[in-house]
């Protein structure tokens, strides 16, 4: 099995390098084809060692599936895009620091730093002993404070 995955990765390495980005389809969609393909070929050069079940199960997923399977998903982001994220993350947690320490800690709970969940306006006011009006006043002003120190 092992000597199957190398087999699918040197592909992966190979679509690299001749991958054209000029062409209509998406990079995903052409590895996809390649590592499959030269899995299979490695399969069939190595039959007797290699169970029936593994070359099946492989050969089912025709290429249509494949293609439907791993076409470029419209939602997932370039890697200029994963970076510029990225960049702006950093920047909000440096404008975050720049706040006070209790609308920092309000804003963290409320847009879910620590537990990755987004919590309710009414749910937040709770731990912060305060009502849902003087939460939504707390969480705008903060908010404003946030944005004056953003560089965008």
């Amino acid at each position: 099995m092992d000597d199957l995955v190398q087999e699918g990765t040197w592909s992966l390495f190979g679509c690299i390098d001749r991958f054209d980005p000029a062409k209509e389809f998406q990079f995903i969609t052409y590895a996809a084809i390649a590592v499959r393909n030269a899995m299979l070929d490695y399969i069939r050069s190595q039959a007797t060692t290699f169970e029936a079940r593994y070359l099946n199960s492989i050969e089912s997923l025709d290429t249509g599936s494949v293609r439907h399977t791993y076409a470029g998903d419209p939602m997932r982001q370039s890697p200029e895009q994963i970076y510029l994220a990225k960049e702006q993350l950093r920047e909000i947690h440096h404008a975050l620091a720049t706040i006070p320490e209790r609308d920092r800690q309000y804003l963290h709970y409320r847009f879910g730093f620590h537990d990755d969940q987004e919590h309710p306006l009414n749910e937040t006011a709770r731990p912060f002993h305060l009502s849902t009006s003087r939460a939504a006043k707390t969480e705008k002003d903060a908010l404003k404070s946030v944005r004056v120190e953003l560089p965008w």
